[in-house]
């Protein structure tokens, strides 16, 4: 950390080693003011909480609070998105008559902390690297690296997908306009390929998307001539009868 540079502002992290020294109570200051100035080292380098203690009446900070990504996170914490917590950095007379800086974890709640992470979606969506891979129409060099791919779409997916045998169905989270409902079923299907090689191909509805190919229109096949004279109204038609009487 460099003094001759504030406003230089960063996250603290518990691998920074003035802020686990802080933390730890590992420092040990022969006066307040060594102390302190230790405290401002922090205070000019790291991001502080905006409720952070205020200067005493001599201008002075005699604790801070700062958030500090990796502090303090347990197995539960973890699961719930927790990266790191805000602890209350005090300076505080210890045995010997010195001054050290000693950490306290604070327990807010992981809505309120700058970094956390985000909820996993329930659902893929086309960002998904296999399914780019699909889209793409990526070819596998064989059935086992094909079915890997499947089977960790279905594993990072348990709830959107149902595995078959050559197959996998799957509700993709997907943005349409004018669309009420953002889930898309799909089915891949292992497709081996005659020049070698095994396709992630899509199958029956949307299997468009994976080609990038527009669908070509329905060939119309001609209808065959009739036989028999084109009538166009009942006039004409007796007129056409008289005329064969006749000729008969």
């Amino acid at each position: 950390m460099d003094k001759d540079k504030p406003n230089i502002f960063k996250t603290a992290t518990i691998e920074d080693p003035f802020i686990a020294a802080s933390i730890e109570a590992r420092f040990r200051f022969a006066d307040i003011g060594q102390a302190q100035n230790a405290l401002d080292k922090i205070i000019r380098n790291f991001l502080l909480a905006k409720d952070s203690p205020p200067v005493d009446e001599n201008g002075k900070h005699n604790a801070i609070k700062i958030f500090i990504r990796g502090f303090a996170v347990g197995e539960e914490e973890k699961a719930k998105g927790y990266r790191g917590n805000f602890a209350l950095i005090s300076i505080k007379k210890v045995s010997g008559g010195r001054f050290a800086l000693i950490g306290e974890k604070l327990d807010i709640d992981v809505s309120h902390h700058p970094e956390r992470e985000r909820p996993k979606s329930r659902y893929p969506n086309w960002g998904h690297p296999i399914l780019r891979a699909v889209e793409k129409g990526k070819i596998y060099p064989d059935l086992k690296h094909a079915k890997k791919e499947l089977r960790l779409l279905h594993e990072e997916y348990p709830e959107a997908t149902i595995p078959g045998e050559d197959t996998l169905h799957v509700l993709i989270f997907t943005r349409k306009e004018n669309k009420e409902k953002p889930l898309e079923k799909i089915v891949i299907k292992l497709q081996v390929q005659s020049e070698g090689g095994v396709k992630l191909a899509l199958k029956g509805k949307g299997a468009g998307k994976a080609s990038g190919e527009a669908k070509k229109p329905l060939a119309i096949k001609p209808s065959e001539p009739s036989s028999k004279p084109e009538i166009r109204g009942k006039f004409t038609g007796l007129v056409v009868e008289k005329r064969k009487k006749r000729k008969g």
